[in-house]
């Protein structure tokens, strides 16, 4: 009998074993998460998209299943800046303070806070789930409303005015508060904000930006970031954000209970086509508090993405399959990286399911910032060409300079094209967004604007120049007109002297001749005559302007002098 006891315990106790070893593996059925695999994929495929260095870590609920660094970063405990990853660090602590009774999901901004008047009837949930109608362009110092209330639209305002509710309602800073409440207890310890990053510099990456396809090195503000903590700024790195998602893993650990986890990762309303920056996977998504919820090949996936102007990051959550991801890239590119990006992250996750990942592609980077740069580089050709043809312009209005016409054309080109583009930029499009994320562009657009309104100065000054020297060129000619009409008058005053004289002579000569030689010297006459008028010709043709000039006394003088002659033949 005792024997038989002894066999049926045994018998239990195996069974009772291989029961906890089925749930055990079951829980941790993908601790082999394709190794092999996953680095020859991250190494193949960082050069297609331009990454400089990455780290990733895969958990699951009660160990790190993977972790490792690859390219410029050559550590996992290197610290980046998670963007929105931040989102959900605050959601958590929000949660925190709900279970202590501290506040209440539905209370509004305006039982906590006083100077946000746009906001204060917004309650803490809507700010949670994006669902406020607070405007993506605001901040706290200027908070807009937009006409999506109740839908899911994104704003960074929302998550920093919930870090100045936790600041409220705790009498602590939110760096405090989260500090004490979540990165000690989970053992976080490189997990800080951007306030007091120089104490954590020794593990703060090198970060790039992108300039038209080429990697420059960009260092955060820290003191610009500071009231943005809550939303976008805090640093940490792939261990200290794996232990911060084995704690949703393990229903809220020791930070959380599990009903708080429930109501944190449910999703609450979908995402429209409007937000598809948020959209990782293309599918279908709903939002939830600090994360966005979808399906992948039937699999359930909680996720954020983060973006700061020099890294992208991304945490997932697989609830289903006991496991999360993180990883963090020290890049951001969001004109073209950004999208490469993203799709090795969804390349990696496929890998860990076991499924097949796509290839980025040797060309694709290149391909695509040839076609930008190469528009950029049109763009500014287009805004130099009229400068470039100055020479067909100059010709073309030197004898119109300030023709009606003419002056609308350039204005339209030179002022109105510039100052239009310009004012997009500063009304309908998302400047700071530009300025922060894609500073080529924004350099470039400037740049286009600039050129423009260059061309506008360098018209007005040739204008003037060409005015100038019109007016010199008329007071050259008039000073010419004034002088030929005086050399013209000074020769027919000499003429009328040279007639004068000879006229005098001869009067002379007549006198003291006797006259039975009359008759000869009226020959003589008549020959000095002939002569006199051969020589008129003569200092005709030496200056035909003067002679027009005075045409008709020179007729006169002559007439005269022939009816003397005539007179004294006689």
């Amino acid at each position: 009998m005792r024997r038989r006891i002894i066999i049926m315990g045994m018998a239990l106790l195996c069974t009772f074993s291989l029961f906890m070893g089925m749930i055990a593996n079951a829980k941790t059925k993908t601790s082999g998460v394709h190794q092999n695999q996953l680095e020859e994929y991250i190494l193949k495929e960082m050069p297609e998209a331009h990454v400089p260095g990455m780290t990733i870590s895969i958990v699951n609920d009660n160990r790190e299943l993977y972790c490792a660094a690859y390219g410029t970063v050559q550590k996992t405990e290197a610290d980046f800046t998670m963007g929105a990853l931040s989102q959900t660090i605050t959601a958590a602590a929000i949660l925190h303070l709900q279970e202590e009774d501290e506040l209440k999901l539905d209370d509004t901004v305006g039982d906590y806070l006083t100077d946000y008047h746009s906001a204060e009837a917004v309650t803490i949930e809507q700010l949670l789930t994006h669902t406020s109608g607070l405007s993506k362009d605001s901040d706290l110092s200027d908070i807009k409303l937009n006409d999506e209330w109740g839908d899911y639209a994104y704003a960074d305002v929302n998550y920093m005015l919930l870090g100045k509710i936790i600041e409220s309602v705790t009498n602590m800073t939110y760096e405090e508060y989260v500090s004490d409440n979540i990165f000690d207890v989970l053992d976080m310890n490189s997990t800080f904000s951007l306030s007091n990053s120089k104490e954590f510099s020794e593990n703060i990456v090198t970060g790039y930006q992108t300039y038209f396809g080429f990697h420059v090195p960009k260092e955060i503000d820290a003191q610009k970031n500071k009231e943005d903590a809550a939303s976008n700024s805090l640093l940490s790195n792939v261990k200290d954000m794996g232990r911060y998602l084995q704690m949703f893993l393990n229903d809220g650990g020791k930070v959380l209970d599990k009903k708080s986890v429930k109501k944190i990762l449910k999703g609450q309303g979908d995402v429209t086509d409007a937000e598809a920056s948020d959209m990782l996977f293309g599918t279908k998504v709903s939002s939830g508090m600090g994360w966005m919820e979808t399906k992948v090949a039937g699999t359930r996936v909680l996720y954020q993405l983060g973006t700061a102007q020099n890294a992208t990051t991304v945490a997932m959550l697989l609830p289903e399959e006991n496991l999360g991801i993180t990883m963090m890239f020290n890049t951001m590119d969001y004109l073209v990286g950004q999208k490469l990006i993203q799709k090795m992250e969804k390349g990696i996750l496929n890998i860990v399911l076991g499924k097949t990942a796509d290839e980025i592609g040797s060309s694709t980077y290149m391909t695509k910032y040839a076609i930008v740069d190469g528009l950029v580089v049109l763009a500014l050709v287009l805004a130099w060409l009229p400068i470039m043809m100055m020479g067909f312009w100059s010709h073309r209005r030197k004898n119109h300079i300030w023709s009606i016409g003419g002056i609308c054309i350039d204005g339209l080109i030179h002022l109105v094209v510039p100052s239009v583009v310009l004012g997009l930029l500063y009304t309908v499009a998302k400047t700071d967004l530009i300025r922060s994320y894609m500073p080529d562009l924004f350099l470039a657009i400037w740049a286009f604007a600039i050129s423009l309104y260059i061309g506008a100065v360098i018209k007005l000054i040739a204008m003037f120049v060409y005015t100038k020297k019109k007016h010199a060129a008329g007071v050259e000619l008039e000073e010419q007109t004034v002088e030929s009409e005086e050399a013209a008058n000074s020769l027919v005053e000499k003429n009328e002297d040279k007639s004068v004289d000879k006229e005098d002579t001869e009067a002379s000569k007549t006198e003291e001749k006797p006259a039975d030689s009359t008759t000869d010297n009226t020959g003589k006459m008549e020959e000095k005559s002939s002569e006199s008028k051969t020589e008129k010709n003569k200092e005709k043709s030496a200056d035909s302007k003067a002679e027009k000039a005075e045409d008709k006394p020179a007729a006169k003088a002559e007439e005269k002098f022939e009816q003397e002659a005539a007179a004294t033949k006689e």
